[in-house]
Order: C-alpha cells, then structure tokens, then sequence
C-alpha cells in the first residue's frame, strides 16, 4: 500500500524537478504517519479509566472492534496507514476505537 503512494510522491519530486522536494514531502508523510500510529497505539493500549472506575480489568486495553489474529498494534498501523492512504481497507472498527484513538485516523 505505502510503495505506489511512496512512488506518487517521489515521482511529483521529479516532475517539478527538484528531487529533495519530493524527498522532503515523504519525510514529513512518514513522521506524520509514525506519530499517527504512536497515538492511536497508545490510546487503544491504555484502555479506559472510565471502565477503570466500574471494576473491569484494563489490562488488555481496548479491543472491541479489533481482529484479534492481528492484535491493537497492528490495527493501530493499519488504521493510520489505510485512512492516510484513504483506500478503504479496515481491519478495526474505526468507530470503536477511543476518542483520541479515532480521531488519529481521521484528521
């Protein structure tokens, strides 16, 4: 999924013909990515203190809406990946992740 949207960007570098440009803009996209993941990451691992509060373990974190083959860190890397990409794959439910988890991937 990153090599062809990789390629667009390091293509458009040698089009306007300044290659550090197009270097310079897949930086900044996989910082931004790799910050993306990190948050979504760290919200779906530190669970809920609101379940916190009512006695339920937050051990697991959240893993409502998450396939379990793959586990959070990968939903956390396909969700940022596949909303920065906008190709429509899924493998977490984007509307059950945590507030700060889904708003990651959508902004």
């Amino acid at each position: 999924m990153l090599g062809v949207s990789a390629a667009l960007v390091y293509t458009f570098g040698q089009m306007v013909g300044n290659r550090r440009r197009g270097w310079a803009l897949i930086s900044v996209t996989v910082i931004m990515l790799v910050i993306g993941t990190g948050a979504i990451y760290w919200a779906e691992t530190s669970g809920n203190p609101l379940l916190t509060a009512v006695g339920v373990d937050p051990s697991p974190g959240n893993m409502e809406g998450k396939e379990v083959r793959f586990g959070r860190a990968m939903s956390a890397l396909y969700a940022a990946v596949t909303t920065g990409l906008s190709n429509g794959g899924v493998n977490t439910m984007h509307g059950s992740l945590t507030p700060l988890g889904g708003w990651c991937p959508c902004s």
